[in-house]
């Protein structure tokens, strides 16, 4: 069974543009290859693309048949992503802040 998570960014005007990660979705495993990889807004954009992901790693590994990137709301990204079995969700925020990870789980339902 994968850990599963949402890996996106932050659009100017609030939304988030995601895409699904199946495999590894743990901060351990995804941040630093987010940190050192992807690390930009162009690094988020080119990362994600190309549409779902099996496991993310230096070189990605899409799905045979991606469905591509989604544009959500920035009120709802971590219910619909919660919503899709995700467990964790990062989100490339701007050069400043870079990577921020929220765990879904976490608190959900209590």
């Amino acid at each position: 069974m994968g850990t599963r998570s949402a890996i996106g960014y932050r659009l100017n005007n609030g939304q988030v543009r995601a895409v699904y990660c199946h495999y590894d979705g743990y901060p351990s495993h995804q941040m630093p290859i987010l940190t050192e990889h992807f690390n930009s807004v162009m690094g988020a954009c080119a990362l994600i693309e190309p549409g779902f992901m099996r496991s993310l790693g230096k070189k990605p590994e899409y799905m045979d048949a991606p469905e591509l990137a989604e544009t959500i709301n920035r009120y709802s990204v971590e219910q619909h992503w919660r919503n899709m079995g995700c467990e964790h969700l990062y989100v490339y925020e701007d050069d400043d802040q870079g990577w921020v990870h929220t765990d879904l789980l976490l608190n959900y339902g209590t």
